[in-house]
């Protein structure tokens, strides 16, 4: 009986551990690859769709969207917001306009990221 009690604790401290660990989210690499860009721009009703190609170097991803033919660069960092959640912030440029954008990514089932994001005009 003691045996099954010992299991259970390691179990459970190794899902609290495990739930700290989301500080870590997500691992260096996780964002690389490419992706499908679906959107439209703030004070638009018009869409747009493209390709976005990401990296990640110390934290930092690095960003190259190409819409319409149009290359933009963006650079993108998660942040901890004030209800202890995981969010990427991208900035970029787009004729003359700076644009932020803050994202929800997760892991679906076959583990790969799922990103939405809600673009806005830096003021």
């Amino acid at each position: 009986m003691k045996y099954h009690l010992s299991l259970i604790g390691m179990l459970f401290l190794g899902i609290i551990s495990t739930s700290n660990a989301q500080n870590d989210f997500p691992p260096e690499g996780f964002m690389d690859g490419a992706y499908v860009v679906i959107g439209r721009l703030p004070d638009s009703n018009q869409t747009y769709q493209g390709t976005i190609g990401v990296t990640s170097s110390n934290q930092v991803l690095s960003m190259t969207r190409v819409i319409n033919g149009q290359k933009t660069i963006a650079l993108g960092k998660f942040e901890t917001t004030s209800e202890n959640a995981q969010v990427l912030k991208i900035s970029f440029e787009s004729k003359g306009k700076k644009y932020e954008e803050s994202c929800l990514v997760v892991s679906d089932l076959d583990n790969y990221a799922r990103v939405t994001c809600y673009v806005y005009q830096q003021s």
